[in-house]
């Protein structure tokens, strides 16, 4: 081994901790953000000890703890699932974050990150983005079967969707796209549905989901990982130093 490989390995251990803090960076960012999950770093050793190699994980199937909130459009899953939600291009997402409003505009339920709710309609047939009347909208009730159902004038409520949810084989081996939603692919499996309280988990109107983001954590790891770096750091150095000698032998 070289006192090149002495330099590559330490910055290798650099790169690994600079990682690590930013996803300590990302994850202390979205502790208040409704749904959203922990990412963490995980190193492991890189071939023929030439230091380490460092990838993500998405800690997807991790629930976070149940906030009231009293809106009717907020909805969170207790248990395991996902809303299915539509990104406006065609795909169908996944996601936990249940803080959905309507937009008077599309006439949909989206939620903070513009992901517009599916269901299925009261007559049956395939999920799809729920579209509703302002006076439909103002007078929404979610129930814990997921019925989406409005009061019309007269006081008779009236169902108009039914709110599905959606797990896959392996949750964690999700793809994660932007605004705290997930894409299935062959590591998680395909999407399957479920009615919620027939399945494992139950949809619970007037309620978000927190992030399962745990500080205390995340702060004991930005500590380690900041004294990991400068230990790094030292050794990165000493190896410039040495090769320098090595270098300037002959002065």
């Amino acid at each position: 081994m070289a006192l090149a490989d002495v330099i590559g390995i330490g910055a290798s251990g650099l790169r690994a901790q600079v990682v690590k803090v930013a996803t300590v960076a990302d994850n202390t960012a979205n502790a208040r953000t409704p749904g959203h999950r922990k990412v963490a770093a995980e190193t492991t050793s890189a071939p023929a000890g030439a230091g380490v190699a460092t990838g993500l994980r998405h800690y997807i199937s991790s629930a976070g703890t149940a906030s009231a909130t009293g809106s009717p459009t907020d909805m969170m899953v207790s248990g395991d699932g996902f809303f299915m939600v539509s990104d406006g291009k065609g795909n169908t997402l996944l996601t936990r974050s249940g803080n959905f409003a309507f937009d008077a505009q599309s006439g949909q339920l989206k939620n903070a990150a513009g992901y517009a709710l599916m269901a299925t309609p009261n007559g049956g047939g395939a999920p799809t983005p729920v579209q509703l009347t302002a006076e439909q909208a103002s007078s929404l009730k979610v129930g814990a079967d997921g019925t989406l159902a409005s009061t019309d004038a007269d006081g008779r409520s009236q169902a108009l969707y039914r709110i599905p949810l959606a797990t896959t084989a392996n949750p964690d081996g999700m793809t994660p796209v932007a605004g705290d939603a997930f894409q299935p692919g062959s590591a998680s499996g395909p999407a399957r549905t479920f009615v919620s309280g027939q399945g494992p988990g139950t949809i619970r109107a007037g309620y978000l989901e927190d992030s399962n983001v745990d500080m205390a954590t995340e702060m004991t790891d930005l500590v380690t990982s900041q004294a990991s770096f400068m230990a790094n750091f030292r050794t990165v150095r000493m190896g410039i130093e040495m090769l320098d000698v090595v270098l300037n032998m002959k002065r």
